[in-house]
């Protein structure tokens, strides 16, 4: 692992989970920032701390939900998220895709799975970002977020990607 240590925001509503899954994050190195249980707690923890990466429950207290709080995060600004969830069900995945995580991990987890899912999700979002400020790649921005342009951005749908 690089000498920088990788800063990762928790949200999950069980707080055995998020301190067991805390633990072996930073047993692995990694330097958790945070653990919020609910859309208000983990949106003050985004804007206030440097945020590599998201790991995201889908049930949560309160009335936002995962899905409806990576929308809201996202509209900040762009990290990588990973959902680490019991949810499967087929709707529960459907609005999942349209806020383009870098992976979604069903619960129980292994420790190991996530490293793995951190470092592909990093490496891929790196990879993007470069390939973006060379103007390669479109930037896409999660549907249910209404299109922000910022100067230079270009902003658009995957629907109108080339096939």
């Amino acid at each position: 692992m690089a000498a920088e240590k990788i800063n990762i925001m928790i949200v999950e509503d069980e707080s055995i989970v998020a301190m067991d899954l805390s633990a072996g994050l930073e047993h692995s190195g990694y330097n958790v920032i945070g653990i919020a249980d609910n859309a208000g707690d983990a949106r003050d923890l985004y804007e206030q701390n440097e945020v590599d990466i998201v790991l995201m429950d889908i049930n949560l207290i309160g009335d936002k939900d995962g899905v409806d709080t990576v929308v809201d995060l996202m509209k900040i600004k762009q990290r990588p998220v990973i959902y680490l969830t019991a949810f499967t069900d087929n709707n529960t995945v459907e609005r999942v895709k349209k806020t383009y995580p870098a992976a979604f991990l069903t619960k129980p987890y292994s420790i190991a799975n996530v490293r793995i899912a951190i470092d592909l999700a990093l490496n891929n979002f790196a990879a993007l970002k470069e390939e973006q400020q060379a103007g390669k790649v479109i930037s896409m921005q999660p549907a249910a977020a209404p299109a922000s342009k910022a100067a230079g951005d270009i902003v658009h749908s995957p629907e109108s990607l080339p096939a």
